[in-house]
């Protein structure tokens, strides 16, 4: 049997913003980082730099949408992902 692996954030996450008015790529892109790091466990990652290098590659292709498609910026949004990513943290 495996030990326990707990991934988690040493920071509150602020979510000040809905999915739902969000338009509809970057809902879709949001929902990739957020499953990069589960999907990561699932295949049998377990570093914290491997787990975060997941994360970011996803985090990543959400921020040059944003870039790319949107004048607003979505900062909320992209606050979200940087914590994601950097704030990470992963204890067994």
């Amino acid at each position: 049997m495996q030990p326990g692996l707990f991934v988690g954030y040493d920071v509150r996450l602020i979510v000040d913003w809905t999915v739902e008015d969000l338009p509809g790529a970057l809902r879709d892109l949001l929902a990739r980082l957020v499953a990069a790091t589960t999907l990561g466990l699932l295949a049998g990652v377990r570093a914290r730099i491997d787990l975060q290098r997941r994360a970011e590659a996803a985090a990543d292709d959400l921020t040059a949408w944003i870039v790319e498609n949107t004048e607003e910026g979505y900062l909320g949004v992209l606050v979200l992902a940087q914590q994601l990513v950097q704030r990470m943290v992963v204890s067994r």
